[in-house]
C-alpha cells in the first residue's frame, strides 16, 4: 500500500504471528501513516489457547498525537 494508505479493500497488510514456545515473539512492520483524529497505531486480536479474543491497538513510542488520539477508548 502507497504512503501508508489504510484500507479494507481485500484485506491486505494483515498476517498471523504465533508465539514461541516460551511465549515470545518478534514483530517487524512498516510505520503506518495517518488519518484525521488518529495517532499511528496498529490493529491486533490476541488470543491465549481456548480462551477469547481481545482486540486491541499498539501505539508507536514518542508519537505526539498519542496523548490526544480520537480513539476514546483505545480499543477496536
Amino acid at each position: 500500500m502507497p504512503r501508508g494508505c489504510m484500507t479494507n479493500t481485500g484485506y491486505r497488510l494483515r498476517g498471523h504471528q504465533f508465539t514461541d514456545e516460551a511465549g515470545r515473539y518478534a514483530l517487524e512492520t512498516v510505520v503506518p501513516g495517518l488519518y484525521p483524529g488518529r495517532t499511528r497505531h496498529l490493529h491486533v486480536k490476541v488470543q491465549a489457547p481456548n480462551q477469547p479474543v481481545l482486540t486491541t491497538q499498539l501505539y508507536f513510542p514518542g508519537q505526539p498525537s498519542n496523548a490526544t488520539d480520537g480513539s476514546s477508548t483505545r480499543i477496536c
